[in-house]
């Protein structure tokens, strides 16, 4: 579902995005959408944890994986960088 192991030819096109819109595509609108789907689910039906309003419980959660998202994004991003510096001796 998910692809985060790149080649080097991908990443070498997927770096010219920039930091932010990459983390913003790829760890936002990816995973966290995903996570946001199935925890806010979970959370909701199976634990009960819901809160008497249901709009506040939607905005914190997605508050949540919205900024956790982003922070996936970020690690993507640097950790297949740096494994594509170090593939091609780059600084």
């Amino acid at each position: 579902m998910f692809k985060y192991n790149f080649l080097d030819s991908e990443w070498s096109e997927l770096r010219k995005l920039g930091l932010i819109k990459f983390s913003f595509q790829y760890g936002v609108l990816r995973w966290g959408v995903f996570m946001f789907i199935v925890m806010t689910s979970f959370n909701y039906f199976f634990l009960n944890i819901g809160e008497k309003s249901f709009t506040l419980f939607l905005i914190r959660h997605g508050f949540i994986w919205f900024v956790l998202g982003f922070i996936y994004g970020l690690a993507i991003f640097f950790s297949r960088d740096k494994q594509f510096r170090q593939s091609h001796n780059l600084k």
